[in-house]
């Protein structure tokens, strides 16, 4: 198993202070010693499809920061780098100078004991003066989320996403899938300097989310390693997928038999993200334009049947601006489903199906009459006829509802109230060529007595329904609005 420890007590005569790495591993190849002689050489490059840590090629090299003469010892190397040019080429950090003295190993085996056996590599770093009490203060500070997502460390359940062709870069362009992985809290978190940790690259960076989760990806950093670049496109298609990311999470921890067991419900909400992160591309995350998250009063669930009909509707690029116009947000379909109607319920997110005056409202302000392709305007119709008991008919009185072709040419709408009061009716006949040669005649006549007829279209997309739909339609539509059935003998 690898391990890494940082004993600060370890001080050899040879150093005023020393920090040491230790870890279990196979130790350095030969390839693995030439890369930390190069630079921009890294040798897990040729696993980059893997989301690697390499693409700086400068990682080794940051002990430059608080050691001067970083020492290697594994697999029979034992060498050391200096931030001194060589003398011999003029170079340094990347000169290896071989060690012959067996005094800093023998003091490193004083450490494990003399029944232990120096790990297989072993880091040296002999401090700077100026460094050791910032060092030691960095340390005390370290997150112990800091290994959560170091992959030989841990089993962790991810979820992948497809890499769509505008978010490519150059760094990343044989990767075809983005892992995200979103780390939870459990219990009381352990305290550790001043700052929570929000985003990793497999190490964790410096950037603050106010999310109360962590999250994990392969995302393009800067040259600090201490941030993302939110500008980035590849970050950006990242980013876009947390949303969805968190809500698969977060319904799979709550149905998880485990959940009810080890923690109470209070402590399962504080997992939500209700806080605004500093930068607007963070705040994507929480405010995604296919993932709001809103307070469960705020919220509604609808019946999935309108639900469809509204998907159906924005699968032709129409915005639905109008559905959020009353202050009111529809429920994301992925946290929709029966399984769930015990959750919401606990969280006081209200079925629509007590109050049908939202569907009258939503149809009025997204134009749905008028906006909806035919099938999907017959589908809107289905749906008014299988729940018209439950809505107000003063509600839907003034609504343009049934479409007509007017003397003109034009399709216009009539209200269910103009189509009673009025002299005016809409015809129909039940069969395609029928309907097709009434309607022609009627309006190369004039549409006599304002007499009008439905588009042959509607007809088409009625005709499509199964024998039930139209039986149920037929009925809805001369009973309830109004419309007349006819044929050619009459």
């Amino acid at each position: 198993m690898p391990f890494i420890t940082f004993p600060l007590n370890f001080t050899p005569k040879t150093s005023t202070s020393l920090r040491s790495f230790f870890s279990y591993a196979l130790g350095l190849s030969k390839a693995n010693v030439d890369s930390l002689c190069s630079i921009g050489q890294s040798t897990k490059k040729a696993k980059r499809r893997l989301g690697f840590i390499c693409e700086k090629g400068i990682g080794f090299k940051s002990v430059f920061l608080v050691s001067a003469y970083p020492h290697i010892f594994s697999n029979g190397y034992q060498f050391r780098f200096s931030e001194i040019p060589s003398s011999d080429c003029g170079i340094g950090y990347i000169v290896p100078e071989w060690i012959a003295t067996r005094s800093i190993i023998s003091e490193l085996e004083s450490v494990h004991g003399i029944n232990h056996v120096v790990p297989t590599t072993t880091i040296v770093l002999p401090l700077k003066t100026e460094k050791v009490e910032a060092v030691k203060r960095q340390l005390s500070e370290l997150h112990p989320e800091v290994l959560l997502f170091l992959q030989k460390l841990k089993k962790l359940s991810v979820q992948v996403f497809q890499v769509k062709n505008e978010n490519i870069v150059d760094s990343r362009k044989d990767l075809k899938e983005w892992v995200i992985s979103l780390a939870f809290p459990f219990g009381e978190r352990l305290k550790r300097g001043t700052t929570s940790v929000g985003i990793f690259a497999y190490l964790p960076t410096a950037m603050v989310t106010n999310l109360p989760f962590i999250i994990q990806a392969d995302f393009v950093l800067a040259s600090s390693r201490e941030a993302i670049l939110v500008d980035n496109k590849w970050n950006k298609g990242i980013l876009d997928h947390v949303p969805s990311a968190f809500a698969n999470a977060f319904i799979t921890f709550m149905k998880s038999p485990e959940t009810a067991v080890l923690l109470p419900i209070t402590q399962m909400l504080q997992v939500l993200p209700v806080k605004v992160t500093p930068s607007k591309e963070l705040n994507r995350v929480r405010e995604d334009d296919e993932l709001r998250f809103r307070q469960p009063t705020n919220a509604l669930r609808i019946l999935p049947k309108f639900r469809e009909i509204l998907l159906r509707i924005k699968e032709h690029t129409f915005l639905l601006n109008g559905i959020s116009s009353d202050g009111k947000f529809v429920l994301h379909s992925s946290v929709v489903d029966k399984k769930y109607d015990e959750f919401w319920d606990f969280l006081g997110v209200p079925p629509v199906d007590g109050s049908y005056q939202w569907y009258t409202r939503c149809i009025q302000s997204c134009e749905l009459i008028f906006r909806s392709p035919m099938n999907v305007y017959i589908e809107l119709l289905c749906f008014l006829a299988d729940n018209w008991k439950d809505f107000s008919l003063r509600s839907f009185n003034n609504i343009p509802l049934i479409k007509y072709v007017s003397w003109n040419g034009e399709v216009l709408t009539y209200s269910v109230l103009q189509l009673k009061r009025e002299s005016k009716k809409v015809h129909l006949v039940w069969g395609m060529q029928e309907h097709a040669w009434l309607s022609k005649w009627n309006w190369e006549m004039g549409c006599l007595n304002n007499v009008f007829f439905c588009p042959d279209a509607f007809v088409s997309a009625l005709l499509v329904l199964e024998e039930e739909g139209c039986l149920v339609m037929e009925k809805w539509l001369t009973s309830k609005i109004g419309v007349v059935v006819t044929d050619v003998t009459q």
